[in-house]
């Protein structure tokens, strides 16, 4: 936990960036309580905000907590912004303020869907919507702006909250484009990660869609779609392993293993799942290799080599 010292009665933001971990941001007073929660859609990597008033204690704890497996060791920067700086600039203010609500509502949305909310009445799903709706108000008030990046990395909160929450793959799509336009060669990881949710969305609108028909809005038939989306990963993850970013680089190709097994090209998919699974266990990332095993085994039991898929099951479930 983070200890920083404010101004008492002056309104700040708190920003944690954060690499390698997905996290939950709590601001907590003197006592120990909890003022704030902020999270964000952009996993392992995008900037959490909340805005708090400094108390009389003038000073405020920043915990961080990860959210996921023992060995994902991450790390995370904090920065406090008085907002008195902003008293001639309302417009500035305001999206500042927009972006830390959504992120309060994401933060709320994932502690009801993960069981951690005290009341069994709040839904996970509305929190996610006026997330979105207020990424969505931040991203607007950024078009008249010179803040192009800020803009870019709203755009693609917007894609993932649609895409991880909302389950909207059209809507997906539309922003992981715009994200990708705006971040350009400004921001060459945040574009990777925006063009890997067109994909990825490509991926569930292709898979869903009718045999032999042509996908609505697109024009060409669900399996080309697919093949799309695979085209798109196979460049994403050499990108990727040239950056060093393996696990960006194991994301890519699970879904690749997934574009051939909606194919029905199940050793393709085989041998996608098996260097995706080895990347992931180069890293310790149990969680992701164990999905990387599932998917192996799926394919081995499209080929009929049930013996072999379940024995990638057993070892999937067990990991």
């Amino acid at each position: 936990m983070a200890g920083i010292a404010l101004v008492p009665g002056h309104a700040y933001l708190i920003e944690v960036g954060e690499r390698d971990n997905d996290a939950l941001v709590e601001i907590l007073d003197s006592k120990n309580e909890v003022m704030a929660r902020a999270d964000h859609p952009e996993r392992r990597s995008g900037t959490r905000r909340a805005v708090v008033t400094a108390p009389e204690s003038a000073s405020l704890g920043v915990r961080i907590t990860g959210k996921e497996h023992a060995n994902a060791a991450g790390s995370a920067t904090v920065r406090a912004f008085d907002l008195a700086t902003l008293r001639d600039r309302p417009d500035c203010l305001a999206i500042v303020k927009a972006l830390a609500a959504a992120d309060a509502d994401y933060a709320a949305g994932e502690e009801i869907s993960r069981g951690r909310s005290p009341s069994p009445t709040p839904s996970a799903h509305d929190a996610f919507l006026r997330a979105a709706e207020g990424y969505s108000a931040a991203e607007r008030a950024l078009a008249t702006s010179a803040d192009r990046p800020l803009r870019g990395q709203t755009a693609l909160a917007l894609a993932g909250v649609e895409y991880l929450d909302l389950q909207d793959w059209a809507k997906t799509a539309e922003w992981a484009k715009a994200a990708a336009e705006l971040l350009g060669n400004d921001d060459p990881y945040r574009w990777a990660r925006a063009r890997a949710l067109v994909a990825a969305a490509w991926i569930e609108i292709g898979s869903t869609a009718p045999a032999g028909r042509a996908v609505p809005g697109y024009a060409v038939h669900s399996t080309d779609l697919l093949v799309r989306a695979r085209r798109a990963l196979q460049r994403l993850s050499r990108f990727h392993l040239r950056r060093g970013e393996r696990y960006d680089a194991g994301l890519q190709l699970t879904n690749i293993g997934l574009t051939y097994l909606y194919e029905g090209r199940y050793p393709e998919c085989v041998t996608a799942s098996a260097t995706s699974s080895q990347l992931f266990e180069s890293m310790h990332e149990t969680p992701r290799r164990a999905q990387a095993w599932q998917n192996r085994a799926l394919c081995l039991w499209g080929l009929g080599r049930l013996p072999e898929a379940l024995r990638w099951f057993r070892r999937a479930l067990t990991d």
